[in-house]
């Protein structure tokens, strides 16, 4: 194993659970690579093809298999060059024995730099897929995704809100899409020769106006349906009360009549 360099500051539940150190074993070690194969070749011999299995995803670098170790610096390889030549050997690992059932490779921002990029090309032209956690503050993933072939599926993993509470994750009165928005200003404040952050920054702009606008679209509508349903409302309660007014008139007459 070989120990990250750098500092992950968390809060909240996640800093008491939070261990000393983080380490990555070295996935280019025999022992390590054997495993792999034997491992994809037993997974793949049952599900490649199964009707229940929609995809399985590329096994990348890193926390999660996401393709980083962000926010630490270094990898537990010798060079970039090793952790490139690992990667791409595991996929072609995954190739072999996947033949029905599509790969799905993250879209990652290669942050520590153990070809990324190389995986994502060779996944597109054996046509298997991409997919991403979230596009929402990374203008490549934006870019990948939205200029894949058109045999390539794109799988969206998780959105970062749908405008209910919970998802909002307000953090003293600030939402989650304002936090990054804050985030990626920052940064482009810090880094004003990094075009991909200033165009990250207008991507989240127009989200959040687009949102506004629908939101106001949905509260119109509801507005215009509810008043219609109060006049219906009220121009039921009239008609019964006025329905009511005459039975009863036409009933005391009836009386009269009979006493009579």
């Amino acid at each position: 194993m070989v120990r990250l360099q750098g500092e992950w500051k968390r809060h909240g539940p996640e800093a008491e659970r939070q261990p000393p150190f983080y380490e990555e074993p070295r996935y280019d070690d025999p022992f390590f690579q054997e495993a792999f194969r034997e491992l994809n070749g037993l997974l793949a011999a049952e599900l490649d093809g199964n009707p229940l299995v929609e995809y399985f995803d590329t096994f990348m670098y890193g926390f999660w298999g996401e393709g980083h170790t962000w926010p630490f610096t270094n990898h537990p390889f010798p060079d970039d060059a090793a952790a490139e030549r690992a990667w791409v050997g595991m996929f072609e690992v995954q190739l072999e024995h996947w033949k029905k059932t599509p790969l799905v490779t993250n879209t990652q921002p290669d942050y520590s730099r153990v070809g990324n990029s190389e995986l994502v090309d060779r996944t597109v032209r054996s046509h298997n897929w991409l997919r991403t956690d979230t596009i929402f503050i990374e203008n490549e993933q934006i870019e990948a995704l939205s200029n894949r072939p058109p045999w390539v599926a794109a799988i969206l993993e998780v959105s970062m809100g749908d405008g209910t509470p919970d998802s909002l994750e307000l953090d003293e009165g600030v939402t989650l899409t304002d936090n990054a928005i804050a985030h990626v200003l920052a940064n482009c404040i810090k880094n004003p020769q990094a075009p991909g952050l200033v165009n990250a920054l207008t991507h989240l702009l127009l989200n959040q106006e687009r949102k506004a606008t629908h939101d106001a679209a949905k509260a119109a509508a509801k507005a215009t349906r509810d008043a219609a349903k109060a006049a219906r409302q009220a121009a039921h309660a009239a008609a019964h009360a006025e329905h009511g007014n005459s039975d009863h008139g036409n009933s005391g007459g009836e009386h009269g009549n009979s006493g009579h």
